[in-house]
């Protein structure tokens, strides 16, 4: 009775570990991601970024942070090619602009998207990020 006791317990442990385990939504795009650098879509170096800036992805919620200043929440469009970022947090002109954006409401598509690295373009702008 006792060993039936066990096994049962058990299945239901692991049951409950398999049911409980995420799988990344949206791939290779979820995690933190450092932005490393800004540049004109014809590659001359706009803005080398040694600040920390960061931006994290998960589920459909995107934050878009400095470390040591404010912190910026949104939502997020992924389909594959292209991403569009929705911020809910108001973000001045020049704001935007430090984290690579145009506008609160921007949208780029996907050059390069694997486990360690990640480029962004919009219009003429080409935002490269590192997994952090």
């Amino acid at each position: 009775m006792r060993k039936l006791i066990i096994t049962g317990l058990a299945a239901l442990l692991l049951v409950m570990v398999i049911a409980c385990g995420k799988n990344p939504e949206n791939g290779k795009l979820d995690g933190m991601w450092q932005l490393t650098e800004i540049e004109s879509a014809n590659g001359v170096s706009i803005s080398k970024k040694s600040d920390r800036i960061y931006y994290s992805f998960q589920l459909h919620v995107v934050e878009l942070r400095r470390i040591g200043y404010d912190e910026y929440r949104g939502h997020f469009d992924y389909t594959g090619d292209s991403l569009s970022l929705h911020m809910r947090d108001y973000m001045i002109k020049d704001t935007c602009s430090f984290f690579g954006l145009k506008t609160m409401n921007d949208q780029f598509a996907i050059e390069v998207l694997t486990g360690s690295n990640m480029m962004l373009r919009r219009d003429n702008v080409r935002l490269k990020f590192r997994k952090f």
